[in-house]
């Protein structure tokens, strides 16, 4: 068995590989794991009617035993490549594709799965707890699908690194059955999962011509997969990235692996300059995600808050792709800078999204609440990155020394 350090380390090159993979390659093992997890869910959900939630709970383990065991790639188990991102072993931008391509894969083969197992009757005699299941997940608040996503995907993430610290087939198989089974038992939510769920319960819906509720496309994608999506980013994710600060610094201080260039105490000028670039490259991803909303909510009927949190997420990607040589030129370890800032809209995207929606809940024009938290993103984020993330290390990088070469 290996030790959590040794699993850490070895992760690094895993995450590596499965950025270099090709895409097609990694497409068809993405449908495949999305399979894998359906074909799970198919068997949960005939338990659960036949026996209870804990025999579902029991049977749903076998999804991930056959990802890990058959080498298929799953994007809640891969939230955990921001260790290799962190390791400089990856870019951001391999990190976001890996995923998008992984996520569009499980969402093929979990669908397939959910129709194929619905057309061969396979709920002939549990369509009723499969429609029910599919009922209550389109129920939950925003925040409720957020949180139950997050603590599913620090199980599903745990379930992964437990089974990486076992060398051989049946020790991980053990290692990884508990906490599936324990998120499934308290009813959290895994994105993958729910591409079969919904999809399924659908579908079921209309074969057994059973009332479908408040079933429906958009209700699956906007309430659940997108609340949840974001819940299982955040619970991987942070996972991944508390366990490179516990095992992959020195002496797991937290402090960065690599040499610190001393920062210089800037001037008042410099500070005010910095200020006013943060200010400029801040606009470009303001325009994306104004123009982003206005469109939304101009030629769709989308509500306020699914149309603002579309258009903060492709700005926030934005920043963290084409425009992250801006973003993030400030920082001696672009890595953790890109982290730090991650975190940041971890806590800021659901707490904006929330105010969002009961401010025009409560009547407040949807352009007003827009504006008002745009610029309390943009006055939260520079002062966290002014003081929380590049703190001392402002003009350390060698981005940043050979631009004031230049100057």
């Amino acid at each position: 068995m290996n030790t959590p350090k040794q699993t850490a380390a070895g992760y690094i090159d895993t995450g590596a590989g499965k950025a270099a993979m090709a895409k097609g390659r990694m497409f068809l093992l993405a449908v495949l794991a999305g399979a894998f997890i359906a074909l799970a869910g198919v068997g949960s959900v005939i338990g659960t009617a036949q026996a209870g939630k804990l025999a579902g709970a029991c049977i749903f383990p076998a999804g991930l035993a056959m990802v890990v065991l058959a080498g298929s790639e799953l994007f809640t188990g891969n939230n955990l490549m921001v260790i290799s991102l962190l390791a400089k072993k990856i870019t951001a931008g391999q990190l976001l594709l890996a995923w998008a391509v992984v996520y569009i894969g499980n969402f093929v083969g979990a669908a397939a799965v959910a129709a194929l197992s619905v057309w061969a009757g396979a709920f002939d005699g549990a369509y009723e707890t499969l429609i029910a299941a599919a009922q209550a997940k389109v129920a939950l608040s925003f925040g409720q699908a957020v949180l139950r996503g997050a603590l599913c995907n620090m199980l599903v993430c745990t379930a992964v690194w437990m089974s990486m610290a076992a060398k051989d087939a049946a020790g991980k198989v053990l290692a990884l059955y508990l906490p599936i089974m324990l998120f499934v038992v308290c009813g959290f939510e895994h994105s993958i999962a729910n591409m079969f769920y919904i999809p399924a319960g659908l579908l079921a819906a209309r074969q057994y011509g059973a009332d479908p509720g408040a079933l429906g496309i958009g209700a699956f994608l906007v309430k659940n997969l997108l609340p949840v999506t974001l819940g299982n980013l955040l619970g991987g994710a942070g996972l991944g990235a508390l366990l490179y600060a516990i095992y992959l610094r020195p002496d797991g201080s937290g402090k960065d692996s690599l040499p610190k260039t001393p920062a210089e105490k800037l001037s008042k000028k410099e500070n005010a300059l910095q200020a006013v670039k943060f200010t400029l490259f801040s606009i470009s991803a303001g325009v994306i995600q104004a123009v982003t909303f206005a469109l939304l909510h101009e030629l769709t009927d989308l509500p306020y808050w699914p149309a603002y949190l579309i258009a903060l997420t492709l700005s926030v990607l934005w920043n963290f792709t084409l425009n992250r040589s801006y973003t993030f030129k400030s920082a001696a370890n672009v890595p953790v800078a890109m982290a730090k800032v991650f975190g940041f809209y971890c806590v800021f995207t659901p707490l904006s999204t929330w105010w969002g929606d009961a401010l025009t809940k409560a009547g407040w024009p949807d352009y007003l609440v827009l504006a008002l938290t745009m610029i309390a993103n943009f006055v939260l984020e520079f002062l966290f990155c002014r003081l929380v993330v590049y703190r001392g290390t402002i003009n350390t990088n060698q981005r940043a020394k050979k631009q004031a070469g230049r100057d």
